[in-house]
């Protein structure tokens, strides 16, 4: 894992207490748009190195991927 993915999963952990912290996050840190930062996250909780990383956080999004689909 680059130290960019390693950041986009601590960035997807964090409880974000406003609306808008999130995008103005990703915004400056990634400079890309929120919806690709996810398609991004995304790709990456299926990955077995973002996993042993971050397993607390993958698993948690995980959980809340499989929640959203149903």
């Amino acid at each position: 894992m680059t130290d960019v993915e390693k950041r986009m999963i601590d960035v997807a952990g964090q409880h974000w207490r406003y609306a808008g912290s999130l995008d103005a996050a990703v915004r400056d840190e990634f400079g890309i748009s929120t919806t690709r930062y996810w398609q991004l996250v995304n790709r990456l909780l299926d990955r077995e190195d973002a996993l042993a990383y971050s397993p607390v956080t993958v698993n948690r999004l995980r959980r809340l991927r499989r929640t959203c689909r149903r």
